[in-house]
This record gives structure tokens, sequence and C-alpha cells, in this order.
């Protein structure tokens, strides 16, 4: 079955005609990306050949795919974890929705106008030959010509896309693949990964029961849930952690700042850039590092009692130049030049408290911001 999908267009930009017939401008509102999609626009169900149009509100998301189905989502606040999630992102994660770009090569028919600013098919319409983020090439549909244009000069408007949409299949859609869907909804309120730990084949058994409709075979529940497992909880680790330390979170541990940089979905281990694993419930041994910037390159790092400060430059000379003054104003007699890291800044002083108490080196390090060059 072949169909043809509109894409939107701002019907007043056709209009408008000037004095001069051979100077014509169109009343086109800028097009606002909204986490790559737009109001209005295209939109693809996941990697299936089914399409829609989208649009989109301040709290709202509305699909009427090709079908005629028409569905809608809402934005969502999660007040265990503090989370806002927009009416797009509730889009992208239940409706499977993936954004189609305004100009496809080879599909897109742009309707570029007359000088006089009339509109004649076939003779303004131009298929898209090729596009890029700084040009577009049409050619047009009733002749061999082709012109090129700025992406963001082109004169006219995108019309239509030339979308073939396959039968759908006899059989339905694989149990295993609804089983993913269900298992990403049963997972979704569930994260607290401290109450996630040796819980997933409890969880399991609980989902298994309740979607046994789906499959007769135990190796599409297992498909399923592990893949959604996996994905969930990654998640859960980057975007809420525990007990405030997650993936991206700086430590201190044993006399080195290490940061985490994975998670283990089956040991439940967090696992830092140096290779240390840390059990999620002992996390806690481990202080968590603060950073106070005195000036754009000057940096205090404090975990504990530990306490360091870092000061950046980009080349390796003026970085030299300061020491003398680096070791008088800060009373470290021995900093050490290292690879930036923390400043932005290529090189890097790190100068560790020589003081009993941190509040006499905070003073020392607040007068030598004070005096270093800018």
């Amino acid at each position: 079955m072949n169909s043809q999908i509109t894409l939107y267009v701002d019907r007043s930009a056709i209009g408008s005609r000037q004095q001069s017939r051979s100077s014509i401008r169109f009343r086109k509102k800028a097009v606002k990306y909204i986490n790559g999609f737009t109001d209005g626009g295209i939109v693809r169900y996941g990697r299936r050949d089914e399409y829609g149009t989208v649009k989109i509100g301040s709290k709202k998301v509305t699909v009427t795919w090709d079908d005629g189905t028409v569905r809608s989502y809402s934005a969502f606040y999660d007040e265990e974890t503090q989370t806002h999630y927009s009416a797009v992102e509730i889009a992208q994660l239940w409706g499977c929705m993936k954004p189609v770009p305004w100009f496809i090569a080879g599909q897109t028919i742009v309707i570029i106008p007359r000088p006089d600013g009339s509109i004649a098919r076939p003779e303004c319409e131009y298929r898209v030959v090729s596009v890029d983020s700084e040009w577009i090439e049409v050619r047009q549909v009733s002749s061999d010509r082709v012109d090129r244009y700025p992406i963001g000069e082109l004169p006219g408007f995108p019309f239509l896309n030339d979308v073939v949409i396959k039968e759908r299949p006899l059989l339905p859609i694989p149990p295993r693949h609804e089983l993913k869907f269900a298992s990403r909804h049963y997972l979704w309120h569930k994260n607290n990964l401290a109450d996630l730990v040796g819980q997933k084949q409890k969880l399991y058994e609980v989902f298994r029961k309740e979607q046994s409709h789906w499959s007769i075979f135990e190796e599409d529940f297992v498909w399923a849930w592990e893949k959604e497992w996996e994905q969930h909880t990654k998640i859960v680790a980057t975007n809420r952690g525990h007990g405030g330390k997650k993936i991206g979170t700086r430590l201190y541990i044993e006399g080195a700042i290490e940061t985490i940089s994975d998670f283990d979905t089956e040991t439940f281990e967090f696992i830092t850039d140096c290779d240390k694993r840390i059990p999620l419930l002992q996390l806690y041994l481990y202080p968590e590092l603060v950073i106070e910037k005195l000036a754009d390159n000057f940096v205090i790092l404090k975990a504990d009692e530990y306490i360091e400060a870092r000061i950046g430059f980009n080349n390796k000379q003026k970085a030299k130049k300061q020491e003398v003054s680096i070791k008088r104003l800060s009373g470290c007699k021995r900093p050490t030049l290292v690879a930036g890291g923390y400043t932005g800044y290529t090189y890097e002083w790190l100068l560790t408290n020589p003081f009993k108490k941190e509040e006499t080196f905070m003073k020392h390090l607040k007068d030598l911001s004070a005096q270093l060059p800018k």
C-alpha cells in the first residue's frame, strides 16, 4: 500500500505578494526544535514504517498516526525522584516517537512559487536531491532543472514526503517486543536502587505472572526482562544513584580522587575510572568531592577533611613563572605541576594543605587568588 504523508505547512507562508514582481517574501515562522521535534512536524513510530503528525503543547503532546489513531502524552512529575519529565520526553519513552527531518533526500517534495507568488503544479514542485546543514539542492519534478540554495534561504516550503507504508504483517507483533514495553512500564516507578538490590528474580516472577498472556515461551519473557532491567537500572544509577552519589560523582578514595564511571546492573556495584568497585550500600564510606571556584583558573577541592587547590594555566612557561609567587603566598613549599583536569586549563599547580588548620590554608589561598594575574 502506498501512502503520502503531508508535512505541516504554515499556510500563511504562501501569501504576501510584494509590489515588485521579482521579489517575493513569505511570512514563515522560525522553526523551533524541542528535543529534535517540531510542532506540526512528522514523527515516526520507533523503527517501524509508521508515521504521523505531532502537535506539541506546553503540557501535552498529541500524535495523529497515519492509521487514524490519536494518542496524547502529558508532562509528568515524579515526586519520589523529584524529576520532571516533559510531554515530549514521555511521548518518546512511552510512544516510541522519533523525529523525522524536514527535508529528506529523494523523498521530500518542496513547493517553490513563481516570481509573482502564484503556485502551479507540477511546475512549482521540486524534489530534494541532497541536503546538509548548510545547503539544499532540489530538482524540478517536470524537468531536469536543478537549483542549489543555502538551507536558510530556500524560497519555498516543504509540502509532502513520499513515504511507502509497508503492509501490516498478517502475524501479530512478536510477543517479546510487547513484553519489553510491558517490563519498561512495570519498572518505571521503581527508582530506589537500594530497594532493587536482590529483588531482580522476585520482581521478574511477579512480572512473569502478570504478563503471562503474552507468550507461552519463557525465552520471550527473559529476553524482554533482561533488556529493560539493564537499561532501567543504568538510568537510575546515572540520574539518581544512591545517597546523592551517582555515575559522574567524584569521590575521595584512599588518598586519591576517583570518578564513578559505570554501574554493574547484576552486582549493584559502582565502578570508578580507576576500576575500583564499590558496593551500593558502601558508598557512604567515601566522601564526595566538592569544588569551590575562587577564579576562572583557580579551584579548591574538598572532601571531608581533605583539601587541595588547583591553579590552571594554558602555557607551561607562564605556569613556571608563577611558581615563586604561588609558593610564597600559599605557604605550600612543594606544589606539583600536573596535567589539567579540574580548572579547564592545560596545566595545573596542585597545592596541598601545609598547615594544621584548614582555615589557615583557605586564608592563604584567597590572598593568592586576589594577587595572581588574571
